[in-house]
């Protein structure tokens, strides 16, 4: 009776494995026999395919720190922000009738349609790349916390620069973009509607300032407190003071 084996899906007559080789032995007179153990070898292979993309890290790995894409538009949107109460309240210094106090209310609009298109790209990449994981040291409740504080921080950074221009808008004194652009005017101007997103704008910045306060300190937590590498994963820069 003649013998074959299979290799690599080839069905090949009186070749025998080395020893310790892992041999497919069969009749080739029987042609039930000769598809089984080609299936089996196919089988074989794609479990094995499987088996190495689960753990090749390329594909699923979890990133151990945030991209640049993100650190770059996490620190710009922060300063971008602390700019603007800058501008807010070093503009109450001057008079009403200095030109000055204009010149800062148009910067402190022009830059708050920056971090609006800012803040979009930076949500929307947020969402589309793998982040890190939240730190297993926290407790439950806390990285509860800090999700919760995560989706209330994008969502300020669009309803604060919204408010201030449907404010705008509704006091019929349209946005200036750098002296570059002009916002269209396409609502009817009202005074109370002006006056309802004029408040709505300054209780969003004190919510804004509570939220980064919170924000700042469990970074400062998890750096001085767990030692993790929470504070590093997004500012790679700041030695790590994790054992």
């Amino acid at each position: 009776m003649r013998k074959m084996f299979i290799t690599r899906g080839v069905a090949q007559p009186g070749r025998v494995l080395p020893s310790g080789g892992r041999s497919r032995w069969f009749d080739s007179s029987h042609p039930d026999q000769y598809c089984y153990h080609h299936c089996r070898y196919i089988v074989d292979l794609i479990s094995q395919g499987m088996s190495k993309m689960a753990t090749n890290d390329s594909l699923l790995k979890t990133p151990k720190q945030f991209n640049l894409l993100t650190q770059c538009l996490h620190g710009i949107i922060f300063l971008l922000i602390s700019l603007q109460f800058y501008l807010a309240y070093r503009r109450e210094f001057f008079p009403k009738d200095l030109p000055e106090r204009l010149t800062y209310l148009l910067w402190h609009k022009s830059i708050g349609m920056l971090v609006l298109g800012l803040g979009i790209l930076f949500i929307l990449w947020s969402f589309i790349k793998k982040r890190p994981p939240y730190s297993l040291i926290a407790r439950r409740w806390e990285r509860m916390t800090a999700k919760t504080v995560h989706l209330l921080l994008f969502a300020l950074i669009i309803a604060m620069p919204l408010s201030g221009y449907f404010m705008s808008q509704f006091a019929d004194r349209p946005i200036q973009l750098f002296n570059i652009y002009t916002f269209h005017q396409w609502v009817t101007p009202d005074k109370a509607w002006a006056d309802i997103f004029y408040q709505m704008h300054g209780y969003l910045s004190y919510a804004l300032i509570g939220l980064v306060s919170v924000h700042v300190l469990g970074a400062l937590v998890h750096y001085f407190i767990y030692n993790d590498d929470v504070v590093t994963r997004m500012f790679p820069f700041i030695k790590s003071r994790k054992f």
